[in-house]
């Protein structure tokens, strides 16, 4: 699978991606880190929960989908569990902004198009679509944190 990442507009972390016989918008909230995703039609609210050890919990409806926590403080990694089912999403280098969601019938890589960007490509396959885009949704998150990391560092 081959997807297309567009943000929605030029300072806007939420996207609609395209491709490959998926269609999905992912919003990230301008304050926390929450938001929902909706893939072909489905709808999936994203929460928060957390402070020392965060939790992000996918659900649609009352039924929850997907959960990721940090694997570690050190590292830009999650664990992702959806059932009985493990997946690690991870940065695939130190300091490169790409990031691979590894795990049961799913190799799925989410690259930035190129420095300057917040369009990217989501590459590979996974059976579940909705782990995919939740996947993305986590890897863009972390691409705030880090715009807003370098923004507040600068002002100082």
């Amino acid at each position: 699978m081959e997807v297309n990442c567009l943000p929605v507009g030029i300072c806007s972390w939420n996207y609609e991606l395209s491709g490959s016989g998926l269609e999905a918008r992912t919003s990230l909230s301008m304050m926390g880190e929450s938001g929902g995703v909706s893939v072909n039609g489905r709808a999936f609210s994203i929460n928060k929960s957390g402070v020392l050890a965060p939790k992000w919990l996918m659900e649609e409806g009352s039924q929850v989908i997907a959960e990721a926590s940090s694997e570690s403080l050190l590292t830009r990694a999650m664990v992702i569990f959806s059932g009985a089912d493990r997946y690690v999403l991870s940065a695939s280098s130190a300091f490169g902004r790409e990031f691979e969601l590894a795990g049961k019938n799913a190799q799925v890589r989410y690259t930035p198009s190129h420095m300057f960007t917040r369009r990217a490509v989501m590459s590979g396959q996974c059976e579940r679509a909705e782990l995919a885009v939740f996947g993305f949704w986590l890897a863009a998150l972390s691409w705030k944190r880090s715009q807003n990391n370098s923004a507040s560092s600068s002002s100082n």
